[in-house]
């Protein structure tokens, strides 16, 4: 699980930003939408986290940050000689920000159930800054420390060291391929790279290989049943296509047929199928999009409610939905908004940080207010001008 994600120059993130997933308050409301996620049972990790804020206002970057760091890590092993790293995307609207790094932080528990911090800071040439510590106890420790082409370790990093690694390539990424580096390292890799799942609005998880397990199909049939689309059964036409059979019909509807809502949902299946029972973070950009807002509800309450979450899976994501934005469903400190600052510039606030804001408070009707600021400011006289000059005169 996540605890804390940094990010500094990355889009319209200029100046470092910090999304907190540790629970601040254990005595408060909701004490089921947070749990004790590392070995020792001492850390507290909320079980899921929304952004809500503006059009282009920074709600989407804060999220492909993450995955840039994920595609870096992932991928930078196979990079060849003056390959550029595409995942680079700094603040462009001042030259100064547009020639610095793009720094990322990640804070989680670990396979080993280890808290870990990560931090890579790169140019679209290089890795310029790249670190892992661990918390053996209650102090960190050093695994490796690396600035450009110096790398240093600390004595608790066990197996091969000295690995050959480019100035476009992650450390990490390189060392894990290694069959003789540190089991550590490699279960840090395979957190980064397998439990990190990044879904974006358009991207399907359903894949033919699940289509072929009669189990998966099944299960997904129930799903569409119980979340009210009319769907009892799926099969395969002649061309191996699935086809989605209604109550009371004998005729077999391809996924074209159904409405954009069944269609989302049958994309995003599987992580309420197999995401709830393993551990694994959602990172789901506009989770709304195309759901009805009962159904995005009903989604967040399985990632809440221990008795689906078992394996405590986490879920970071957007939406527009303020309907959401209930203190029936979530936490202050689960509630974040971005707003974009004069220049530009993201900011990211929490909920919590609002003193006012009580656990019982109207979260929506407060937000519809303007009270949290990250609303839209649409300015209707100038838009009715536009679309009708005849009210200017």
């Amino acid at each position: 699980m996540i605890i804390s994600l940094t990010i500094e120059n990355y889009r319209s993130i200029r100046d470092e930003q910090t999304l907190n997933l540790s629970a601040e308050n254990l005595s408060d409301v909701h004490q089921g939408n947070y749990v004790l996620a590392d070995a020792k049972e001492k850390i507290a990790v909320l079980r899921s986290a929304g952004l809500w804020g503006p059009n282009a206002s920074g709600k989407s970057n804060v999220l492909l940050a993450l995955k840039g760091l994920v595609e870096v890590v992932s991928l930078s092993h196979s990079y060849e000689l003056d390959q550029l790293i595409q995942a680079c995307h700094p603040f462009l609207l001042d030259e100064g920000h547009a020639k610095n790094p793009v720094a990322i932080e990640v804070e989680f528990i670990g396979r080993d159930g280890f808290r870990y911090i990560y931090c890579l800071a790169f140019t679209y040439r290089a890795v310029v800054r790249e670190s892992l510590l661990f918390y053996p106890g209650a102090k960190p420790a050093k695994l490796f420390e690396r600035t450009q082409n110096t790398i240093t370790f600390g004595t608790k990093l066990t197996g091969l060291r000295q690995i050959p690694y480019r100035e476009n390539q992650s450390y990490l990424s390189v060392a894990a391929q290694h069959q003789q580096s540190s089991e550590q390292l490699k279960n840090v890799y395979r957190f980064i790279r397998d439990d990190l799942h990044i879904v974006a609005p358009g991207f399907g998880l359903v894949n033919n290989e699940l289509l072929n397990a009669p189990s998966y199909r099944h299960a997904l049939a129930s799903l569409l049943s119980y979340a009210d689309t009319g769907i009892t059964q799926i099969g395969f036409d002649e061309a191996r296509l699935p086809v989605f059979y209604h109550e009371n019909s004998k005729h077999g509807f391809r996924l074209d047929d159904e409405s954009a809502g069944t269609r989302r949902l049958y994309e995003i299946a599987p992580m309420l199928i197999f995401g709830l029972t393993k551990p694994g973070v959602w990172i789901v950009d506009e989770l709304d999009c195309q759901l009805h807002p009962r159904v995005a509800e009903l989604i967040v309450m399985l990632f809440h409610d221990r008795r689906a979450n078992k394996a405590n899976a986490q879920l970071v994501f957007t939406t527009h939905n303020t309907s959401l934005m209930s203190s029936d469903l979530f936490r202050r400190d689960q509630i974040w908004f971005t707003q974009k600052q004069a220049d530009g510039a993201t900011e990211l606030v929490c909920l919590d940080e609002y003193g006012e804001v009580r656990g019982d408070t109207n979260f929506e009707r407060w937000y519809r207010q303007g009270r949290f600021e990250a609303v839209p400011e649409v300015r209707y006289n100038e838009l009715l001008t536009l679309l009708n000059p005849e009210t200017a005169k």
